[in-house]
């Protein structure tokens, strides 16, 4: 990296921590992909050393633990993988050491492998060398090329991460799919709701949080409209929206009763609806409605046997 992309890696890592409602993943993650890239390039295994931005390095934890965070909105199998390569090679602890070396340690430990070779000559020299065991197995050259080789790995991980659409996936949705599904919703209800909502909270133009109610109902029935839609996001879009008119309704009941009525109905078709098992039993019942609808065009009792001629007339006389 040049001083330039350097610089502004920086300031996007420092960003990761503030502005939390305006975050984009995408971009986050794939920031962090070359931030893990250029610390990989910068490990010099064999001099035990990382020739890294001492800034960049010491932010490693801080974004190891906003990475863990974000990461529970993904896959499993993105999260396990990143979890498992962080746990297996002790990154934050070896890179924690590698931040905190001096180069008078690094060149201890560079001279402790060349005298390892030479066991005999290292006690004739003398030469008496500290190495605290509990960092002893955080220094092997081993130890260094492994966390190059998981931070290329951890590169590559999120920069496929990078390219979920995290509001696409929806893993409780996807596993309880056969018991509750949002597709069997009918939208044409939702919207129509959506609009009945719209002409309530309009009576009274006035009314400062129209603006704010209005600009959520259009985000909501562009993604209901939307051919694959959503509904993860739409789902939470309305029971933030109830909430919020919940709240409004105990301070002006008045104003707020019957949209927070309205809010509850579309709340009640997205329950209903989507549960397998209750439109299994609706399409049934229309199906047998339907069956009797179209046998109704014939009689239920079998017609009347005409009677013979001779029997009419003798019913004639009689008469």
């Amino acid at each position: 990296m040049d001083e330039k992309e350097l610089e502004y890696l920086k300031i996007h890592l420092r960003s990761l921590f503030y502005n939390e409602n305006e975050r984009d993943l995408s971009r986050d993650f794939k920031y962090i992909s070359d931030y893990y890239r250029y610390l990989a390039k910068c490990i010099d295994y064999q001099k035990f050393s990382i020739n890294s931005d001492i800034e960049l390095l010491e932010e490693f934890e801080a974004v190891h633990l906003w990475l863990q965070e974000k990461l529970l909105l993904f896959p499993d199998i993105i999260r396990k993988q990143v979890d498992e390569i962080f746990t297996d090679q002790k990154l934050c602890d070896v890179v924690s050491f590698m931040t905190n070396m001096s180069e008078e340690h690094v060149y201890e430990i560079q001279r402790n492998k060349k005298f390892r070779r030479f066991p005999k000559l290292y006690s004739f020299l003398g030469v008496k060398l500290i190495l605290p065991n509990e960092q002893s197995e955080l220094i092997k050259e081993d130890t260094f090329f492994a966390v190059k080789m998981a931070l290329s790995r951890l590169s590559q991980i999120l920069k496929y991460a990078s390219s979920v659409n995290v509001s696409n996936y929806d893993e409780t949705i996807h596993e309880f799919k056969d018991h509750y599904n949002p597709e069997l919703i009918n939208k044409n209800k939702i919207l129509t709701l959506i609009n009945y909502l719209r002409v309530q909270i309009g009576n009274n133009p006035e009314n400062e949080n129209l603006e704010k109610i209005s600009r959520r109902l259009d985000s909501l029935e562009a993604e209901i409209q939307r051919p694959k839609v959503r509904w993860a996001l739409v789902i939470t879009g309305f029971f933030v929206l109830m909430g919020f008119l919940a709240d409004l309704k105990t301070l002006e009941p008045n104003i707020y009763s019957e949209p927070f009525k309205t809010i509850e109905s579309i709340i009640h078709v997205i329950h209903a609806d989507g549960l397998v098992q209750e439109s299994m039993s609706k399409n049934l019942i229309e199906h047998k409605k339907s069956e009797n609808h179209s046998n109704s065009q014939w009689p239920e009792e079998d017609p009347p046997i005409p009677r013979k001629e001779t029997e009419i007339k003798e019913i004639k006389n009689n008469s």
